[in-house]
């Protein structure tokens, strides 16, 4: 799966990072990772409001709610399935993963790209990171070994395929 980091200035920019990222890509599904229940209801509110299909998923949720939203995803009848965790549901894959909040810890990052990002490995991860979150960043590289490069500028030039296609 290819990595990247968007850097955002401030919390209250990423909501205009991320509706730029589906404004220059046609993403089939994604999966976007956030850390708190509130966050969950106001980023579904915004993307909602875009005339995208969202489902949640939560550990706030009762275990029907949250089969019941992973169901819809898996269907295809929503696109974004946005959630705090996935640990309670059987593998959930999407070809975009996209990481709004960074995890605290290094575990959960891998299981957030490795465990919901497509089984062949292929697809995109694209973590939004402020300032704050350098230090968080550095410390899932080292964890993992590898560079998270930053996304490029022009989209298109972001592997194509596997529910990833340029815009027009």
């Amino acid at each position: 799966m290819e990595q990247f980091h968007v850097k955002v200035d401030m919390e209250e920019l990423k909501l205009g990072q991320l509706c730029d990222i589906f404004d220059k890509m046609v993403v089939t599904q994604s999966i976007i990772f956030v850390t708190t229940r509130h966050r969950i209801k106001s980023l579904k509110e915004e993307i909602r409001g875009k005339g995208i299909t969202v489902a949640t998923s939560h550990g706030g949720m009762n275990q029907h709610a949250r089969d019941t939203a992973i169901q819809e995803f898996r269907s295809g009848s929503c696109r974004i399935l946005i959630a705090t965790d996935l640990r309670q549901t059987d593998a959930v894959h999407a070809p975009v993963v996209i990481n709004y909040d960074l995890p605290t810890h290094p575990v959960h990052y891998i299981r957030r790209i490795l465990q919901n990002g497509l089984p062949e490995r292929k697809g995109v991860a694209i973590n939004f990171v402020t300032c704050a979150d350098e230090r968080k960043l550095s410390v899932i590289q080292r964890f993992c070994n590898s560079q998270i490069g930053e996304l490029p500028s022009n989209i298109a030039d972001l592997p194509i395929g596997y529910g990833v296609q340029k815009k027009n």
